[in-house]
């Protein structure tokens, strides 16, 4: 009963590891820039094995793996085995030297100069989404438009919307009904 426990607790566990990976895929997806869940991928199918046992391995005994057991229903015999003393070494190793890997492959495509625009980029997104609303609502068309143009990959709602009317009065952009339809 006790490893049933641990069982469910462990696929609970890995559950909510994998939704919190994928909302993290989600989330640099909105920014454009997906460097952090590049560097989880490898975790994710095989490479997610040796994480999964080194989870495992925390619930079980720290002498033995698995434990010496009898079911009489099923008629499953599992011997006393003594854990590898290499194991949790080899998976510490494995781990670090795969999230290096990975995200030096992916940093690789970025200059340092396109980081700093990237790190540019996200800390004054959320300024020009407010210069645009603002700029806007202070019927200063050209302001709102040239805001409104560098926030437009930001996904809000809000900003779409005034770039949208922008374009369907021509106010601040040239009047483009198809560049209206955001």
């Amino acid at each position: 009963m006790r490893i049933a426990v641990k069982v469910v607790l462990i696929f609970i566990l890995t559950a909510i590891g994998y939704i919190l990976t994928i909302s993290l895929f989600i989330a640099d997806s909105k920014f454009g820039t997906p460097i952090f869940s590049r560097a989880i991928l490898p975790f994710l199918g095989f490479g997610g094995i040796p994480i999964f046992l080194y989870f495992i391995s925390f619930f079980l005994s720290k002498k033995t793996t698995p434990r010496l057991f009898y079911d009489k229903w099923l008629g499953v015999y599992v011997q006393k085995t003594t854990a590898p003393k290499w194991g949790g070494a080899f998976t510490h190793i494995f781990l670090i030297i795969n999230t290096i890997l990975f995200l030096l492959i992916t940093l690789q495509k970025y200059s340092p100069d396109t980081l700093s625009g990237l790190v540019d980029k996200l800390a004054h997104r959320d300024h020009h989404i407010t210069d645009c609303i603002n700029a806007y609502d202070q019927k200063q068309y050209e302001l709102a438009a040239s805001s409104c143009l560098l926030a437009k990959d930001s996904g809000n709602g809000e900003v779409l919307n005034v770039l949208g009317e922008l374009y369907t009065l021509g106010n601040g952009v040239p009047q483009d009904y198809q560049k209206a339809k955001y």
